[in-house]
């Protein structure tokens, strides 16, 4: 009997016959195909694990802190192009050619402007400071701008009131709470003022022209101004150095008595005296020069600067130059005050017959008025 070399049934019925069995050779040939069969049927082995990490551990977790640097960076990008995008949009500054970053102020350096500049520059000081109280909050109303506008005939409608914004004085000017104050503030003086035929037009000179940015630039020295009187009042150590820069202002200028003719201020003042001048050079000793009350109310700073002219005799014309008042201590004596108007004269004559004149005789002048400074406990020389 021949070997069954054909494929085996699946079942086997009961009335099938039995298998025939297999010879060793049949075995291992069946064994031999059922390893081939099991290579081409099974899934190839997993790859060995590796023998290094996969990430690095050289490499160094980035600092959060980098991501908020460069958030910070990208925001200040985006508020400078919005700045240039604003000044930008003004009649004069639309060109095809890019502006200069310097053509975009007008008015904001006083040096080398018109008269007629001037005077506007001057307006759009006062309304920019003027609104600003108004959004912050520091004036009732600021609406009617009485002071900045009487010298016009057409005043603007009062605007609807406005929420009140606020200013951050921990932070510096380009912070964007202080920007968004000042750029509210620049527009809607933008708005009223930029177009010579708009019914809101309160300016003295249509023909003078000014940018957005002069009005911004005029609110960044308004908050710079408030920043250090706020500071002076809440920081000890800033009231203190303030203090001590306006003591140095003050005998530096007593100080000019002498340095350009000593001999003739000293000399001079002593004989007609008989008294030496050069302790009035002390700090406690010295007058105070101010250009104006030290106050935010507008109406007692005009009537300030009109008594000043008034005093220095001015012309019309000559109405715009700067005046000082010299304010003297209330508890010195007559001889005093007449040693110190005798080297004022002699210091502001100097002033006068210099051949390089760097800057204007700025006049200084005596409206009677005392401050309330206490005598030196070592005073006892007049």
């Amino acid at each position: 009997m021949s070997a069954f070399s054909g494929y085996y049934p699946y079942t086997a019925g009961p009335n099938d016959a039995p298998p025939i069995p297999l010879t060793p050779q049949q075995l291992a040939l069946a064994y031999h195909h059922f390893q081939f069969m099991q290579q081409n049927t099974m899934p190839p082995p997993p790859p060995p694990p590796p023998q290094a990490p996969v990430i690095d551990p050289a490499l160094q977790v980035r600092d959060p802190n980098t991501n908020t640097q460069r958030l910070e960076a990208l925001e200040r990008k985006v508020r400078d192009l919005k700045a240039e995008k604003r000044v930008n949009s003004s009649p004069e500054a639309r060109s095809s050619k890019r502006r200069k970053k310097s053509d975009a102020y007008l008015l904001r350096d006083a040096k080398g402007l018109s008269v007629k500049q001037e005077e506007v520059r001057k307006q759009l000081m006062k309304k920019m400071k003027t609104e600003l109280m108004t959004l912050t909050g520091m004036a009732r109303d600021a609406n009617s701008e009485s002071d900045s506008d009487s010298e016009s005939s057409s005043a603007p409608p009062a605007r609807p009131s406005r929420s009140v914004m606020s200013f951050d004085f921990n932070e510096n000017i380009d912070h964007p709470t202080n920007t968004k104050v000042i750029d509210r503030a620049a527009e809607l003086i933008w708005k009223e003022q930029h177009d010579p035929k708009a019914d809101t037009f309160s300016l003295l000179h249509k023909d003078v022209k000014f940018t957005l940015a002069d009005i911004a630039s005029f609110g960044k020295t308004n908050f710079r101004t408030w920043k250090r009187s706020w500071k002076a009042e809440t920081d000890t150590a800033a009231a203190a150095k303030r203090a001590r820069q306006e003591a140095k202002g003050r005998q530096t200028h007593e100080k000019k008595i002498f340095e350009a003719k000593p001999t003739q201020s000293t000399s001079g003042v002593q004989e007609r005296h008989k008294k030496d001048p050069a302790f009035i050079l002390e700090t406690d000793w010295m007058s105070d020069e101010i250009s104006g009350p030290d106050t935010d109310d507008e109406a007692k700073k005009d009537i300030h600067r009109k008594l000043l002219v008034e005093a220095a005799k001015l012309t019309p014309e000559q109405e715009s130059q700067p005046l000082w008042e010299r304010v003297r201590p209330g508890f010195q004596t007559t001889e005093m005050t007449e040693i110190k108007d005798d080297l004022d004269g002699i210091c502001e004559e100097q002033k006068r017959t210099q051949k390089k004149k760097s800057r204007p005789v700025v006049q200084r002048l005596n409206l009677g008025n005392l401050h309330s400074r206490t005598l030196p406990a070592r005073c006892g020389l007049l």
